[in-house]
């Protein structure tokens, strides 16, 4: 066969296969139909949209109505995501799968990029990075995740380090699956909550087939106020999936025994003491109980520069004062190493007994020289790693 006959037998093999977008919505009526326009915008022929709805209580019912003949619409009660994405499965009939979460939207190629990644046989998803939109769908220039995705063959990986033991997935609407590898592993599981029918799929996937990657982002996800991902802390959402990971090793291990694999649940330390996913939600967590510890109920106590963990809701109790501020709020960095002075000894004077830089404000102490050599002759620096630095300031002069 010649370079021109395999082409177009590739191109027949990816056209002769059916696809299916399956929308998971829970009370996202004000995005929906954008989501279901993208679905039916797609260049690629034969795929059906179905538009589940999980138990919404706002203008869904009619944003769905509103597509009536056009997509096949799945009404339940709430059950949570992972049964929206059983349900749909269960109506659909593609063998290219793709879950758009209602707030987020495809890019008109995404299903046809997907289709012929998917040809081969040996591989069970497709990922690709998610261009980050506003409420307005006006692009914000980032994506998501910003570090370039893992692919290939990852079974041996993931065996040695643990579930996640490659980069963190660009989420739900950033994949399409082989519908011969859900098949494998359906019913689709929760991870102790009504959320992470994505996660399911994401620990399981490379013990069943390679993972591939778009380079280019074929769906937007859309930044607001009500993301269940981006609406929580740092330290909140650390701890919540240090939960889920137990749960993800007993599915792990579960179906590695059926392949015939012995790995048994007593390595699960080994799979923590290497698995970078793991130890970066545990130092979180951990560095947040060191605060609490260190941070006496009642005391004040200095944020410096912008909170990227959440401190404020995490150190319950305590009382914060933004650094510099201006009406009790954030009002950005000071303009050189004497305001920064003068600030702290302002602070100190309301009676804050200890000054936090997280991370994003490190940079503050190379470029406020004056502040970083007060602190350090004068102050007792009581915790210091890669999430946070404390000093406890003591008494004004």
């Amino acid at each position: 066969m010649g370079e021109s006959d395999s082409i177009y037998a590739t191109q027949a093999a990816v056209g002769s296969r059916p696809a299916s977008v399956i929308i998971a919505n829970y009370n996202y009526g004000r995005f929906l139909a954008k989501a279901i326009e993208s679905a039916l915008g797609q260049t690629y022929p034969d795929t059906e949209v179905i538009v589940v709805d999980d138990g919404s209580t706002d203008n869904s019912r009619e944003v769905i109505d509103r597509f009536d003949g056009k997509i096949r619409p799945v009404m339940k009660q709430n059950g949570g995501q992972a049964s929206a994405f059983n349900a749909g499965f269960e109506a659909s009939r593609g063998e290219i799968i793709i879950f758009l979460d209602a707030d987020d939207y495809l890019l008109p190629e995404a299903v046809e990029t997907a289709c012929q990644f998917l040809v081969d046989p040996n591989v069970v998803r497709v990922q690709w990075p998610l261009r980050v939109v506003d409420e307005q769908d006006r692009p914000t220039g980032q994506v998501r995740p910003s570090k370039s995705l893992d692919e290939g063959d990852l079974r041996d990986q993931v065996i040695r380090y643990g579930p996640y033991g490659y980069n963190t997935a660009p989420g739900a609407s950033g994949s399409a699956w082989a519908r011969s590898f859900i098949g494998r592993v359906y019913p689709i599981g929760e991870c102790g909550d009504k959320h992470g029918a994505d996660a399911y799929l994401n620990v399981l996937a490379p013990l069943y087939g390679r993972i591939v990657k778009s380079a280019c982002p074929l769906a937007c996800y859309r930044k607001h106020g009500s993301n269940f991902s981006l609406g929580r802390l740092v330290i909140e959402k650390a701890r919540r999936d240090l939960k889920r990971y137990d749960y993800y090793c007993e599915l792990f291990v579960d179906h590695l025994k059926n392949q015939g694999v012995v790995k048994d649940i007593g390595e699960w330390k080994e799979w923590r003491e290497g698995n970078p996913y793991y130890l970066w939600h545990f130092d979180a967590v951990e560095t947040g109980q060191k605060l609490m510890n260190l941070i006496p109920c009642g005391e004040i106590y200095i944020l410096a520069g912008q909170d990227d963990l959440g401190l404020p809701s995490w150190l319950e109790g305590r009382i914060h004062l933004p650094f510099t501020e201006c009406g009790g709020h954030y009002w950005g960095p000071p303009m050189d190493s004497e305001a920064a002075l003068l600030e702290l000894e302002a602070k100190r004077g309301s009676g804050a007994k200890y000054i936090v830089f997280t991370s994003s404000s490190f940079w503050w102490l190379d470029y406020y020289s004056e502040l970083n050599e007060y602190l350090a002759s004068k102050c007792q620096c009581i915790l210091r790693n890669e999430r946070v630095i404390v000093y406890l300031l003591g008494e004004s002069n």
